[in-house]
């Protein structure tokens, strides 16, 4: 008798489950929203970089003759990986 009522029980439960899963439903909608370009951006005006045309005409010309700049060393040493120190 006892399990005849936890398994009345169980739809119930289902029931209450489901009604906290609502948004499920709404995986097109979401994907359009997402994939929706902003036409007015918060960061209209802001400078990329590498945006500057001088600098990069520069840079290329260096590339092309084999003359670029090394990176700056900032002193520090990647430690992750665990490989062999270089």
């Amino acid at each position: 008798m006892r399990m005849t009522k936890a398994f009345a029980l169980l739809p119930l439960l289902a029931v209450g489950a489901c009604a906290q899963t609502m948004e499920l439903g709404n995986a097109v909608e979401n994907n359009v929203a997402v994939q929706t370009v902003n036409m007015t951006p918060q960061y209209a005006g802001v400078p990329i970089e590498g945006g500057n045309g001088h600098h990069s005409s520069e840079a290329y010309k260096r590339y092309l003759a084999g003359t670029v700049k090394k990176p700056d060393s900032s002193g520090s040493r990647n430690t992750m990986g665990g490989g062999a120190p270089q």
